[in-house]
């Protein structure tokens, strides 16, 4: 690489332009609000309580409040990589990236929903699964990781899906044992039970269940349309290549780096196919497939740095936002 090459691949991976990429996200959200393409997803996807998108109105007030909790994700992004070390780098660049991708899908950054919840409530649950790594303490972390997912699991029922994800990270997390299982099991039961206790839920929850499941038979009636499906599929394509591409190096790692990773690319994988499989609901999962795809191009940026990994940071760039325009100018 020459020197340019070199200084333009340090501002690629600097805060300023992580700063620059948060800008620009505020921006297009702003605009495809106002563009009047973009509708809300209003199906009901809760258990025992209204989806988030059924909380309130959807206006600018909600609006704003969506695009801070995207922000919101980007900060915790990089506050786990700080924390836990997770990608063995303090560049920020899959913070912005993070942000450019979550732009190009408006009907999730515009209008509030279970969608911009999801990357949060697991994320946190994830740094408590680092925080139990070999640990004494870890039926505690277990405990409170799977009380937010049972929480979450009482508005949007694909929290649920994560159960598998997690059980198994128990074992990566190398805690795997009966006390730490009661530990799930109590965290993961006693939202509703609390819910319960306190009259907020029937006893008879599942005769009252507000979940509507549909599965639309056009790619026309699909939320988001032709652009929504062109970056979901981009994303899952990517996030697989990277994946395999990146999974060579991290095996090189220390063992705690490679559970880190290994719930990670579990996470990754499972959101990818929920997505899929769920896919009337995918837009539920479209953030926080972003979010582990970007952590994946993070990995790759790192350890191809050398190599020039700068031009496809930018093919990146140029997609979603090409992907962006379509959605909002072209449908």
């Amino acid at each position: 690489m020459t020197l340019k090459e070199l200084k333009f691949t340090r501002f690629l991976r600097s805060k300023g332009m992580a700063f620059i990429l948060a800008v620009l996200s505020v921006v297009m959200t702003r605009q495809a609000a106002v563009s009047g393409h973009i509708l809300p997803d209003v199906s009901n996807h809760g258990f025992v309580f209204p989806s988030p998108q059924k909380w309130w109105p959807q206006g600018p007030a909600t609006m704003w409040s969506t695009i801070l909790l995207v922000l919101v994700i980007a900060g915790l992004m990089i506050y786990v990589n700080r924390r836990f070390n997770v990608l063995r780098t303090l560049s920020v660049y899959f913070g912005g990236l993070f942000l450019a991708m979550a732009a190009a899908t408006p009907g999730v950054t515009v209008f509030f929903s279970g969608a911009v919840l999801l990357p949060i409530i697991l994320l946190g649950a994830m740094s408590l699964f680092y925080r139990s790594f070999n640990s004494r303490q870890a039926p505690r972390y277990m405990l409170l990781a799977f009380f937010l997912l049972g929480s979450g699991a009482l508005f949007q029922y694909g929290f649920l899906f994560y159960l598998p994800v997690f059980l198994v990270g128990i074992g990566q997390m190398r805690v795997f044992n009966i006390k730490t299982l009661l530990a799930a099991f109590m965290g993961l039961l006693a939202p509703l039970w609390i819910s319960w206790g306190i009259g907020l839920a029937p006893f008879d929850f599942w005769n009252h269940m507000r979940v509507e499941i549909s599965f639309p038979t056009t790619l026309s009636v699909i939320p988001g349309g032709i652009p929504y499906i062109a970056s979901l599929v981009f994303t899952i394509l990517l996030g697989a290549v990277l994946g395999m591409v990146n999974f060579f190096r991290i095996y090189a790692y220390n063992a705690r780096a490679r559970a880190y990773n290994a719930l990670l690319s579990g996470v990754s994988l499972f959101t990818a196919i929920f997505s899929v499989l769920n896919y009337a609901n995918s837009q539920f999962y479209i953030l926080m497939l972003d979010c582990c795809v970007a952590f994946q191009m993070g990995h790759f940026f790192r350890i191809y740095l050398q190599r020039r990994a700068y031009i496809l940071a930018l093919a990146l760039m140029a997609v979603y936002g090409g992907i962006y325009v379509w959605s909002v100018f072209l449908s």
